[in-house]
C-alpha cells in the first residue's frame, strides 16, 4: 500500500508539485484528499460515495474512516486545503516576484509561475471550489473572497509596486488586474475539461501569450514602458 500511495501520489502531482497537502500528514490520507478532491470535482459531492472514493484507492470504506470520520468532514477539509493551497501558491508567486527587475519580467513571472504549479491536482482542486459555488456557500465565500478578490488584489498591489519601482508609467491597472484573474480561473476550468477527455475550444496557452503581449504593445504604443 505504500509504495502505491507514492505512486499515485507522483502521478496526479507530479515531480515539480511545490505546494504541499497537510505538512507531515501520512501518506494514506493524502491519497485519500487527493482521490477524493478529483472524484467530487468530476463528478460533484451527492454523486460520490465514501466507498467510491476507497474502491478508487483500493482499500475498504472502513479504512477511510479512521482517517476521516464521515464524508462530510472529508468534504470540508478537501476545500479548506484548496483555499491553503491557493494563498500558499500567491505566497509562492509572492516571492518569485521580488526578484524581477522590470515590467515584461514581472508580467513574464505572473503568466509563467501558474503554469509551473499547475497540475492535475491543483486544476481540479481549483475547479471543485469554482463549480460548487453555487451549492456551497462554503465554495462561494472561498471563490469571492480567495480566489477572486485575493487575485485582484495581489495584480494591483505588484502592478503599483511595479509603478513604484519606475518600471511603467502609471496605468488602468485595475482593469488588466481584473481581465487576468478572470482568464486564469477560465484556464483552469478548461485545462480541467482536458484531464476530463473534453474538447475544449482553444489552447489557453496560446491565448495567455497574445494576452500578455497586447499587454506590453498596448504599453510600449501609449509610451508607458519605461
Amino acid at each position: 500500500m505504500r509504495r502505491a500511495n507514492e505512486q499515485i501520489i507522483m502521478r496526479l502531482l507530479g515531480s515539480q508539485y511545490k505546494l504541499p497537502l497537510n505538512g507531515d500528514v501520512k501518506k494514506t490520507k493524502k491519497v485519500i484528499l487527493i482521490i477524493s478532491t478529483i472524484l467530487f470535482a468530476q463528478k460533484g459531492y451527492a454523486a460520490v460515495s465514501v466507498k467510491d472514493i476507497a474502491d478508487e484507492i483500493g482499500f475498504k470504506a472502513a479504512s477511510l474512516y479512521a482517517h476521516f470520520k464521515s464524508k462530510e468532514k472529508l468534504w470540508v477539509e478537501v476545500i479548506e486545503h484548496a483555499k491553503r493551497m491557493y494563498l500558499l501558491y500567491l505566497d509562492l508567486l509572492d516571492k518569485a516576484l521580488k526578484k524581477v527587475s522590470s515590467f515584461e519580467e514581472l508580467l513574464d513571472t505572473l503568466f509563467a509561475e501558474p503554469i509551473k504549479m499547475r497540475n492535475e491536482f491543483t486544476c481540479f482542486a481549483f475547479s471543485l471550489i469554482l463549480c460548487s459555488q453555487v451549492e456551497d456557500e462554503r465554495c462561494a465565500y472561498i471563490n469571492q473572497e480567495i480566489f477572486l478578490k485575493s487575485t485582484i488584489d495581489f495584480f494591483n498591489k505588484w502592478f503599483k509596486i511595479s509603478i513604484n519601482n519606475g518600471f511603467v508609467k502609471p496605468f488602468d491597472y485595475e482593469t488588466t488586474s481584473i481581465a487576468m484573474t478572470y482568464y486564469s480561473f477560465y484556464g483552469v476550468q478548461l485545462t480541467t475539461q482536458k484531464l476530463m477527455g473534453r474538447e475544449v475550444p482553444y489552447d489557453h496557452s496560446d491565448v495567455m501569450t497574445k494576452y500578455k503581449r497586447s499587454i506590453l504593445d498596448n504599453l510600449r504604443s501609449l509610451g508607458l514602458l519605461t
